[in-house]
């Protein structure tokens, strides 16, 4: 698409992103993330969500806070989605599923 000169759009990559999510390859759904914001293409909240809920599903709760932390400083505001997933990565934390510090730190094995 790119090497065509087509630009891509939000909707666009926000498009390629939701199935990387669903399945898993978060690496590849964040470096779609990382080529939007490098090319000044502003996420929206669906965008942050799909990262956000996936990175839940998959236990990678440091960089779901991280991800959280970034879209309230983007002045994008979460929506119940949002408030949902960070409310699971909450409860697991409280629930002793998660070491509290796994969420500062950027560990989690569990």
């Amino acid at each position: 698409m790119v090497n065509k000169g087509i630009s891509p759009n939000m909707y666009v990559l926000n498009a390629l992103i939701a199935p990387l999510c669903k399945d898993g390859k978060i690496q590849e759904a964040t470096s779609l993330f990382d080529l939007m914001t490098q090319r000044g293409i502003k996420p929206d909240v669906a965008t942050y969500n799909m990262l956000i809920q996936a990175l839940c599903k998959f236990g990678d709760w440091s960089l779901a806070t991280k991800f959280f932390t970034d879209m309230i400083g983007s002045e994008i505001s979460p929506d119940a989605v949002t408030s949902n997933s960070m409310m699971d990565i909450l409860c697991k934390v409280q629930g002793g599923e998660v070491d509290k510090g796994d969420c500062i730190s950027g560990t989690n094995d569990s």
